[in-house]
């Protein structure tokens, strides 16, 4: 460039300089309050309630553990259990979870059976006393591998298999005897049902079917807004009173007639004002509970709700997101969140209490399951083996009991003792 154009060149450059500082010196300042919006806006504080904490009612030695949820109404009762937590017994089932083949389904007891079915589509039974092996044998069809996320029930010496290859599977509870197998409309993904001789199934499109238990007829359907993004498994209906309320994975919430699938009513558990992209799934997770004609729901984007069982007349919600099913007594709910909290409401959804669970170097707090009440507190278990026991009056950590082995499923406590399913292929007994 020639010594006049460089000589331009600076001549326009501190022209431009000169014009920006007056255009800064001239610059007014702009009026009101900045908020950024892509910040996500805080709750407000919760009301605070009583501040009793919960009241649980007496222990009672249980013997069996049906169905996910303990019944079909998903009230859990307080369980007699074990205290030194020695172990009984334990017996290797050979097999384990990899990365394609996670074991979802929670195992059942019934006259001193326990049933596990692992990743890979076998179903053991098991003595629940000594942990004797009574017989095996695999749901999945000839030609076909795994079986992930499948949901189990008992009742009357029958046990029920919904599984991930669109079947129905009805078995002898004593021998393993196959009686029946019915196709399903898609493959089912962890949730079933049973009460008053009706199997209650959720598939993985968000429809419901419900079939005879003896039979397997298909009675009546019911299908919710399909939802692509979703996480792995489904919750379990929850039926009470000849309603039947329908968790899908897009939010929804309908209470259907048990009989006919006629729409009572729905509502929709979805917050949408989140930064965190996670919890934008609408999934409910957690199994909805049905307590003295109200239902209790929570979903995994952030938001709790009581509603009315007959009317659909939301009560109260409440910000909280958790895939676990809340645990609830006369004047209380306790629900452990997605955040590794464990929260005491009160039936009015005022905050009690809330207890932050213990953090380890990688431990995800996703992973805490529960809660289930135990000998007069509040049992919270993680993935990893921990075992965590709370005061229900204020939430403080009494107790933690380490397992030898991370747990693939929630524990199972009936007979005085606590069953685990390990990550490795053991199942263990605890007394």
């Amino acid at each position: 460039m020639c010594r006049q154009g460089r000589g331009a060149l600076r001549l326009w450059a501190s022209l431009f300089f000169v014009c920006l500082c007056a255009c800064e010196e001239d610059k007014v300042p702009l009026t009101g309050k900045r908020e950024y919006f892509l910040q996500e806006p805080q709750p407000p504080a919760p009301k605070k309630g009583r501040g009793a904490g919960a009241t649980l009612p007496p222990s009672i030695p249980i013997s069996s553990w049906k169905q996910p949820g303990y019944d079909a109404a998903h009230v859990l009762p307080s369980i007699k259990g074990p205290h030194r937590f020695q172990k009984v017994w334990d017996e290797n089932l050979y097999y384990g979870e990899d990365s394609s083949w996670k074991i979802s389904a929670d195992p059942l007891l019934a006259d001193n059976r326990l049933f596990v079915l692992d990743a890979g589509g076998v179903l053991f039974c098991l003595e629940a006393s000594t942990g004797r092996l009574l017989w095996k044998g695999s749901v999945t069809p000839e030609g076909f591998e795994g079986n992930v996320n499948a949901g189990m029930v008992y009742e009357a010496g029958v046990l029920y298999i919904a599984t991930t290859f669109s079947e129905l599977v009805a078995c002898e509870g004593a021998t393993g005897r196959l009686l029946w197998r019915r196709p399903l409309e898609a493959f089912a993904s962890g949730g079933m049902t049973l009460s008053e001789g009706r199997l209650f199934v959720l598939l993985a499109n968000n429809t419901v079917e419900v079939l005879d238990a003896k039979t397997g007829t298909l009675l009546w359907t019911h299908k919710g807004l399909i939802e692509d993004a979703k996480m792995v498994g489904n919750a379990a209906c929850a039926v009470q009173q000849g309603i039947v309320i329908a968790p899908y994975s897009s939010g929804e919430l309908f209470a259907l007639h048990a009989e006919t699938g006629d729409v009572l009513w729905e509502e929709n558990l979805v917050k949408i004002s989140s930064s965190d992209l996670s919890k934008l799934l609408p999934h409910i997770r957690a199994n909805p509970v049905i307590f003295k004609d109200v239902v209790y729901a929570i979903g995994y984007s952030g938001l709790a709700a009581a509603i009315d069982l007959r009317t659909g007349t939301r009560r109260w919600e409440y910000e909280i997101g958790s895939t676990e099913t809340p645990c609830v007594t006369k004047d209380s709910l306790i629900i452990v969140s997605s955040e590794g909290v464990c929260v005491c409401l009160d039936l009015e959804g005022h905050a009690q209490w809330s207890t932050s669970l213990p953090v380890k170097e990688e431990r995800s707090p996703t992973l805490w399951r529960g809660p289930i009440m135990v000998n007069g507190c509040l049992l919270v278990s993680h993935a990893d083996g921990d075992l965590v026991f709370l005061s229900p009056k204020d939430g403080r950590i009494l107790r933690t009991v380490s397992l030898e082995d991370p747990i693939a499923t929630r524990p199972l406590i009936a007979q005085g003792m606590l069953f685990v399913v390990t990550q490795n292929g053991c199942v263990q007994a605890y007394r």
